[in-house]
């Protein structure tokens, strides 16, 4: 009478260890060499429609230094957002916001939302150019995160070339909202009290000065980063010395830095609650952006 539940559990108990086996096998040999082949993919798809349309992306000028995966999964995110917004102009389905959950970030981590996007741009791509032959790209050993996200801001500008909305000060608003949602997390969790005084009212901004305040926050959080115990606290030399006119993409670039440094403090410390993108806003001014990055420095530089 109990051999066949007994046969039952050892068989889900058997699923479930491969399952297992095969999560850790795949995650101890996904490479960021991995993650580069799929946004190859990504970029030869959209390649294929820019083609179509005739038209080209903006050049990059710049090459990112010392990303870590975490950086890495924040811009893929950010990525993934653009590929939405793109499939809603095509009146193609979308899905909901990627969350962040706390987490030491690998280099798998990044390659499972990397592979959404690569399914979400094929059918993007099916849509409006069905008939294009996308080659496989080779597989290159020895590629680092850097070299990721390097592609992955590649990937933004093909998008951007194909009709997705340009970043505007509205969306840095909602990055920095997301932050300061952290800030206080971290904050709390540390049951640390702060007597915030009423930020003076500002004139009107421009977004370099949004950047240049961005940056004395990101270099708050750098040293918050580093005083929990968090690893790899990077300041790119380009965040830190960006001469050229300064855009709303740029500051988005700068604050989704400062997003996942934060992300790794709270795995750091640990906190379990996920990092949760703050809703769509209504159109807003850089002068918005700065009071809140303002509020930002404030909080961090209160638990220091």
């Amino acid at each position: 009478m109990l051999k066949k539940p007994w046969n039952l559990l050892y068989l889900l108990f058997f699923i479930v260890l491969a399952y297992v086996v095969y999560q850790v096998q795949f995650s101890s040999t996904t490479t960021p060499s991995h993650v580069y082949q799929l946004t190859e993919k990504i970029a030869l798809e959209l390649a294929a429609v820019q083609q179509l349309k005739k038209v080209e992306s903006k050049p990059i000028h710049y090459a990112p230094e010392g990303r870590e995966p975490r950086h890495v999964l924040q811009k893929a995110r950010e990525v993934m957002l653009r590929v939405q917004a793109l499939r809603s102009l095509h009146k193609l389905p979308t899905e909901s916001d990627p969350l962040l959950t706390v987490r030491t970030v690998t280099p798998e981590n990044v390659w499972q939302l990397v592979n959404q996007i690569l399914s979400a741009t094929r059918e993007l791509r099916v849509d409006i150019h069905p008939t294009a032959m996308v080659a496989e790209p080779p597989f290159v050993s020895g590629k680092t995160p850097s070299d990721v996200y390097r592609n992955l801001i590649k990937v933004n500008q093909m998008l951007e070339s194909l009709g997705a909305p340009i970043q505007q000060p509205k969306d840095v608003y909602r990055i920095v909202l997301t932050l300061l949602d952290d800030l206080e997390t971290i904050r709390l969790s540390l049951n640390i009290n702060c007597d915030f005084k009423t930020l003076p009212a500002t004139l009107d901004k421009q977004p370099a000065d949004v950047y240049t305040l961005g940056f004395q926050l990101h270099q708050a959080v750098n040293k918050l980063h580093a005083e929990f115990g968090a690893k790899d606290a990077v300041i790119d030399r380009y965040l830190a010395a960006n001469a050229g006119e300064i855009k709303p993409a740029d500051v988005l670039e700068l604050m989704n830095n400062i997003l996942a440094n934060v992300a790794d403090i709270k795995a750091a410390l640990p906190i379990t609650r996920p990092t949760i993108l703050s809703p769509k806003v209504r159109d807003k001014k850089p002068v918005d952006v700065f009071a809140k990055v303002g509020k930002a420095i404030a909080i961090t530089e209160c638990m220091l």
